[in-house]
Formats: structure tokens, C-alpha cells, sequence
């Protein structure tokens, strides 16, 4: 099972997780995609809020 998943697709830090965890190729891959989305939302609201704060800040 694990020679027929490219090593494009899933990284070597990556392949032990998927070992381990009981996942196939695909909700691994689907769990990826998750995980970069909700690091793509936090950071964004991150900055909305640094951003909201410093105009706060300078023009009150």
C-alpha cells in the first residue's frame, strides 16, 4: 500500500503520521487541506485583528 503513494504527494515528515494514524491517502490528503484552510482562516483573522487594533490605536 505505501509504494503505491508518490512521493509528490505525500512528504517524508508526513508518511509516518499517515502510518501511524490509520488513515487512507485520501481522507489524508483531505485532512491536509483542513489543516492549511483553518491555518489560512487563523491567520487571517490574526491579522484582521493586529490590523484592527493598530488603526484602532493610532486614529482613535
Amino acid at each position: 500500500m505505501e509504494s503505491t503513494a508518490s512521493t509528490s504527494e505525500v512528504p517524508p515528515v508526513g508518511a509516518p503520521l499517515q502510518a501511524g494514524s490509520g488513515l487512507s491517502p485520501e481522507q489524508w490528503k483531505l485532512a491536509r487541506r483542513c489543516l492549511s484552510l483553518l491555518g489560512l482562516l487563523s491567520t487571517g483573522t490574526l491579522i484582521g485583528v493586529v490590523s484592527s487594533l493598530y488603526l484602532v490605536g493610532h486614529y482613535p
